[in-house]
């Protein structure tokens, strides 16, 4: 019986060991090429500070920060999944989906969009009002918080 306990709590820590976040700095060259074509498009202006590749519980996923405090993660596949910029700046138009840029600028003609981020479920977008709104995958808004 005490054999089992020992090999109950070492398997108990192998588990924890194997889901541990693992955090590798790395270089914008070694980001898949999806990434990096989106960074080269939309922000060859700024300076990166930092470029991470992010393993937790077996999902991998990048995280580039720029000196102006603009981020943007990855999925392992190197799709965006979050634009973030500072205040006073804007996420660029050609990676918002069209029907969310149009639904922003009619509905809220003097904002810009900080931040988008994307999951299974849809989008959650932040305007320089303060406003968010969260849109589903047919780029319907179905939530807003201000």
């Amino acid at each position: 019986m005490k054999r089992l306990g020992i090999l109950f709590a070492v398997a108990v820590v192998l588990n924890m060991t194997a889901c541990a976040e693992k955090k590798t700095a790395i270089t914008v060259n070694q980001l898949p090429q999806p990434a990096q074509t989106l960074l080269t498009t939309y922000f060859s202006d700024l300076q990166v500070a930092m470029a991470v590749k992010e393993t937790e519980m077996g999902e991998t996923e990048y995280i580039v920060s720029y000196t102006d405090a603009t981020q943007v993660k990855f999925n392992k596949k190197g799709e965006w999944k979050e634009v973030d910029r500072p205040m006073g700046k804007t996420v660029p138009d050609g990676i918002v989906p069209a029907q969310i840029l149009t639904y922003v600028t009619t509905t809220f003609p003097n904002t810009t969009i900080q931040e988008i981020d994307k999951d299974r479920r849809g989008y959650d977008v932040k305007l320089s009002n303060r406003m968010e709104i969260e849109f589903n995958n047919q780029f319907l808004p179905i939530e807003m918080d201000d």
